[in-house]
């Protein structure tokens, strides 16, 4: 039992071979994939996906990389397609990326707190990008009140002090394929400390591949191998990484848990 918490099935290809991606993927024993939304279209698509597929959800929101293009009007539409698809279960990707800097800081800031006040406002968790930006994504986060909300903490790459104050505001912390490479200690030493309740596992296919697979494109199946390092870190059974990660992720999205 396996859980992909965080992918863009649109970005993996035509509507056969997502079909056939996540074919594969149930073979490998995933029985849930979140697909994420990264703007307006994205997010349509990604509601499609999940309507179309019994063990796919979709989330909608605008990536800080894409918030240059858009006006705070773009929140009435969102809210218009969370309002008709009961299968979007959750706010974003956004955030901060003060790495590559796409789109402007302060706008990047302005519609992470629009996300964060959607998010409350539907009652949906936040899923929150930070790259080179944790301090101010934790400020951010206070100063929202997005605690209110909670969520997921995508892609974790940052300090454990992050994610500890992160878990105090009702976050999840989310690895991907990143903890499997060889130059990760200092994430995987982080994930040896964060209660496997507060862990979710993802692929955030197609990037990001696992190790073995790094240069090819990611898929969810590969979601695997982060379970297995999480499992190897912790010392304990794969099997309960795969379990407990699969109730945590059905707990943060609203989907019955069993």
């Amino acid at each position: 039992m396996l859980t992909d918490t965080h992918c863009h099935l649109d970005m993996l290809g035509n509507p056969k071979e997502v079909e056939e991606i996540i074919a594969r993927a149930r073979e490998t024993g995933l029985v849930l994939m979140v697909t994420i939304g990264t703007d307006l279209p994205s997010s349509q698509k990604a509601g499609d996906y999940a309507l179309n597929y019994p063990d796919v959800y979709a989330t909608a929101g605008m990536h800080p990389h894409e918030v240059k293009t858009v006006t705070p009007e773009i929140f009435d539409p969102f809210r218009e397609l969370i309002r008709k698809n009961s299968k979007i279960r959750g706010i974003g990707e956004t955030g901060l990326d003060f790495y590559y800097d796409h789109s402007p800081r302060e706008a990047q800031r302005s519609f992470f707190a629009g996300h964060i006040q959607l998010a409350k406002e539907t009652g949906l968790p936040l899923i929150v990008h930070s790259r080179n930006a944790a301090e101010e994504t934790i400020e951010i986060l206070k100063k929202e009140n997005a605690a209110e909300a909670g969520g997921i903490i995508h892609c974790f790459t940052e300090n454990l002090e992050m994610a500890r104050k992160a878990i105090e505001m009702n976050f999840m912390i989310s690895f991907s394929g990143i903890i499997t490479f060889k130059n990760s200690t200092d994430l995987q030493e982080a994930a040896a400390q964060i209660p496997l309740d507060k862990i979710l596992i993802e692929t955030d296919a197609p990037f990001l591949s696992p190790a073995p697979y790094r240069g090819k494109k990611n898929e969810p199946m590969y979601v695997k191998k982060v379970a297995e390092k999480i499992a190897e870190i912790k010392k304990i059974p794969l099997e309960e990484v795969e379990w407990v990660t699969t109730q945590n992720a059905k707990k943060i999205y609203g989907i019955p848990v069993y």
